[in-house]
This record gives structure tokens, C-alpha cells and sequence, in this order.
């Protein structure tokens, strides 16, 4: 039997709250200090900003200061793990380590804010390029108009580590009856690679690796894009969308075990690079020799 104590440490929706909590705080330029109030002193947001037990009641409140609409409020609310006395089986602690957001711009906003906090970012593209490492055009035929996006344009930030990791399949899929869209795509990946910093041990920037076709079985290809997450001491998996959804814990591993080596089934800076120029040249055997746009393709010359 377990306590309310583990459900509370085991629930992803309290990770998911105490980040935006702390993104809502940092818009109106807060202090954990200014936020303090009678009853909810800057040690106990602190605590609800890493994730920890949070007091609905009192959250709901500090929801409203910060101009949060009632029904957005009491929604989150309502997802917040029981507290009071008495406990749960271990079925309810694997139902608190899941939790899919209600969906709309909040929903996207503290998916951003999650990505923004995180220290180490895995991305998964395995049916279509993840969003962070799209080019416009390639991003304008896979996500028009009324299509959410999975990510937004967020390619790193300061200090942060993020892999892409990209099935060697999704370089040969065409995404468009123009060509050069996937051209395009292929020569931006080939900038990304080189513009990367070449010493492996050093933390922040953006990193580009292909999992090749031969890697059975190849990360995630049966469920779409994944993102890996790693903050506030925790490891968080998510299924970007309109509506994300977040696995922290057992849950976490029990859902993608296998899938989640596929960090280590992919190839190193040069044999991606390879792997996409292979791709870039099988396109232009397709196409019967360079064409005349090829010269505008993104990141400057042809390559």
C-alpha cells in the first residue's frame, strides 16, 4: 500500500504545474518573496515550483492572482493527486504518473515552459522530422493550417542539451509532390550538423543524430513523435500535441522501455552526416541530376 506522500512524488501532473507556476511567476518578473503570502511562504512555493505536494486551495489562489481563468484553474486542480488521510493501491500511483493536459494555448504554453526548464531535451522523430529541426517549407506542408504543431521552433536554449534523433527513414519520405522541400530539408539538416560544437562534452546547443534502418527495433516507430525530458530531478516522457500528454516514473519506463534506447542505436556526428548526404544523393538519382532551385536551398550552396 502507499501513502499519499508517493502518489504525490510520482505525479507528473505536479511537475507539469510547478514549471508553469514558475513561468506564470517569471512573466510578471516575481520574486518567490513578492509572491509570499500568509500561509504560503517562499519555501513552500518553492516546493510547488520543483514539482512537490501542492495545496489545491492555495493553489487555486495563487492560479487567480496571476490572472489564470476560473475554469482553466479548477481543471488543473482537479487533476492534482488526492490528499487528506488514508492511501492508494499501486494502480492509482500509475495513474498519477500520467497526465494529458486539457489541450488549447495554455496546454501549449506549459508544454513550452516544461521545455524551457528542462536540462536535457530527446527528441524522437520518427514518422515525420520533429518540429525544432524543420525547415519553413517542410513545416508548411506537415503542419498547415489547423495542424498543432508538436514543439514550435525551439531549437535549445542556454545551457540546455537537446538530441534529435531521427529515423534514417524519414529522410527518404517525401513530404510533398515538390521535391525540393525534402531537398531543402536534407541540406538545412546538413547545416545543423555542421555548425555543431565538435567536442562531446560540452553541454548546451543542438544536436542532430540518424538511428539507421538496420537498428531493430528503431525508436518509437510505431507511436510518433517523443520527447525525453530531464528536470527537476526527474525524467519526463510527453507525446507533443494539441492536448501533451506526460509519463513520469514506472509508468515512464514501462510504456517505452525498449523504445527509449534508441539514444544508443544512433550514429555519431559523421556517420549522421553520411547518413544524410546518402539520403540527399538518393533524392538527386530520383530526380535525374541537380535541378535549377537547388542553388536556394536552405543554409546557403548546395551541398
Amino acid at each position: 500500500m502507499l501513502g499519499t506522500a508517493d502518489l504525490e512524488e510520482e505525479a507528473a501532473v505536479l511537475v507539469v504545474l510547478g514549471v508553469w507556476l514558475r513561468s506564470l511567476r517569471h512573466a510578471g518578473r516575481l520574486r518567490l518573496t513578492d509572491v509570499a503570502r500568509p500561509g504560503v511562504s517562499a519555501p513552500t512555493l518553492h516546493s510547488w515550483e520543483t514539482g512537490r505536494a501542492a495545496d489545491p486551495s492555495l493553489v487555486r489562489e495563487l492560479l487567480a492572482s496571476y490572472g489564470v481563468a476560473d475554469e482553466e484553474i479548477e481543471w488543473m486542480i482537479s487533476q492534482l493527486p488526492p490528499r487528506g488521510p488514508g492511501s492508494r493501491e499501486r494502480a492509482a500511483r500509475r495513474l498519477y504518473q500520467m497526465f494529458c493536459d486539457w489541450g488549447g494555448k495554455l496546454a501549449r504554453a506549459r508544454y513550452e515552459a516544461v521545455n524551457r526548464a528542462a536540462s536535457e531535451v530527446i527528441e524522437f522523430g520518427s514518422v515525420l522530422l520533429p518540429a525544432s529541426i524543420r525547415t519553413p517549407g517542410y513545416d508548411a506542408v506537415v503542419a498547415g493550417p489547423g495542424v498543432c504543431r508538436e514543439s514550435g521552433p525551439m531549437t535549445g536554449f542556454p545551457g540546455q542539451r537537446r538530441v534529435v534523433l531521427v529515423d534514417e527513414a524519414v529522410l527518404y519520405r517525401p513530404v510533398a509532390a515538390d521535391h525540393s522541400v525534402l531537398y531543402r530539408q536534407l541540406s538545412h539538416l546538413l547545416a545543423l550538423l555542421d555548425r555543431e560544437h565538435p567536442h562531446p562534452d560540452v553541454r548546451g546547443g543542438l544536436r542532430v543524430r540518424v538511428v539507421p534502418m538496420d537498428a531493430a527495433p528503431r525508436p518509437f516507430q510505431d507511436v510518433g513523435p517523443l520527447v525525453r525530458m530531464t528536470l527537476l530531478g526527474r525524467e519526463l516522457l510527453c507525446r507533443p500535441g494539441q492536448a501533451p500528454s506526460y509519463l513520469v516514473g514506472e509508468a515512464l519506463e514501462a510504456e517505452h522501455a525498449e523504445s527509449l534506447k534508441g539514444a544508443a542505436r544512433s550514429l555519431g556526428r559523421q556517420a549522421s552526416q553520411a547518413a544524410v548526404a546518402r539520403a540527399k544523393a538518393h533524392l538527386l538519382s530520383v530526380l535525374g541530376g541537380l535541378p535549377a532551385w537547388a542553388g536556394e536551398a536552405a543554409g546557403g550552396a548546395p551541398r
